[in-house]
């Protein structure tokens, strides 16, 4: 038998069969390297120079570069055309989204909120605590929708919406209270409005927490009541918030109303197990 035939009659060995548990893990280097970037981002509100993001992620700012230039391609960086620094882009944000979007407590909610609003006939909204506060992961409307511009992705008042309300008489001051804070400054010109307003909005977070419920009427869309309620995960902390919204003229925002009850049965049916 020739030499080649008698090599290629032997069974292949193991290594060359199947690849080792290090080598099936091996991934993409040069991705694992961009992710330290897009955690750099993730970790900051305000925008971030190169340099700025280089230095924190370990690595030079030419190295650093090319990558920011293809997230921006791809959706998942923008940058600054006037400033030079880069943010966070809309892939990452609706990558985030769909993140929370697909958690289980999310979808147990989601599955609960289908026969809320075969009762009440109201549009929806699954709000979670994100990064720049309540933000919407989840609308659910009826036939004849709301004229609002509020969708997926939106991040709601701590002020003036019960949905911000709700999240902030149920989490932790530390969260929330920066957040408040940069509300008023932003919204109020003089301090005495500012702690004005800020006293106000603790006077309800107490109600809130009493009721376990929150309302808003006609403020801050006009003609429009909603109804906020907490949903707790199995540690009794605030997972996400629930709100029902409709036209003022057939919505029920009485707290002793069918609408409040229904969607307290909802949140307790969302509750983690």
């Amino acid at each position: 038998m020739p030499l080649a035939s008698a090599k290629s009659a032997r069974p292949p060995r193991a290594s060359s069969m199947a690849l080792s548990g290090d080598a099936a893990r091996k991934g993409v280097q040069s991705i694992e390297v961009g992710g330290e970037l897009l955690k750099v981002l993730c970790r900051h509100a305000e925008p971030l120079m190169l340099k700025e993001i280089a230095q924190e992620a370990g690595m030079a700012a030419a190295k650093a570069h090319p990558y920011l230039v293809s997230f921006c391609k791809v959706g998942l960086v923008e940058q600054n055309s006037a400033s030079g620094s880069y943010r966070l882009g809309a892939l990452a944000l609706r990558l985030g989204m769909a993140t929370l979007a697909q958690s289980d407590q999310v979808q147990r909610s989601i599955a609960s909120l289908g026969a809320l609003k075969g009762q009440a006939r109201h549009t929806a909204a699954l709000s979670v605590w994100g990064q720049h506060g309540p933000t919407v992961v989840h609308w659910s409307e009826i036939e004849f929708p709301l004229e609002t511009n509020l969708r997926v992705g939106s991040v709601m008042s701590l002020l003036t919406t019960a949905t911000g309300r709700v999240f902030t008489a149920f989490l932790p001051s530390a969260m929330t209270v920066p957040l408040i804070e940069a509300e008023l400054a932003r919204t109020l010109k003089t301090r005495v409005e500012r702690d004005r307003c800020n006293e106000k909005l603790w006077a309800e977070v107490q109600h809130i927490r009493d009721r376990g419920m929150a309302r808003a009427l006609g403020n801050p869309l006009p003609g429009v009541n909603a109804l906020s309620a907490p949903v707790f995960d199995r540690d009794g902390k605030l997972a996400l918030v629930i709100t029902m919204m409709g036209r003022d003229k057939s919505f029920d925002a009485s707290w002793t109303g069918p609408i409040a009850r229904d969607l307290q049965q909802c949140c307790e049916s969302s509750r983690g197990n």
